[in-house]
């Protein structure tokens, strides 16, 4: 059975590597547009800035937690 359907999920080249992400992922409002997929989609990357920090924090923790332990 051929079933004729839309697809949906969609492999993109991101600033995060590789990934699967749904090209229906978006909401617009009269404010603007929103969604993981859609932000992948327009700017190749998801709130860039958060990741940014949230690395950040990582790698202090990894630090620290290396000093407290003597490694």
């Amino acid at each position: 059975m051929n079933i004729k359907r839309p697809v949906a999920f969609i492999l993109a080249s991101t600033n995060h590597g590789t990934m699967i992400t749904n090209k229906n992922d978006f909401h617009s409002t009269k404010n603007g547009t929103y969604g993981v997929g859609y932000q992948l989609l327009t700017t190749s990357s998801f709130d860039s800035e958060e990741v940014q920090v949230a690395k950040a924090l990582i790698a202090k923790r990894k630090k620290n937690w290396r000093w407290s332990f003597g490694y």
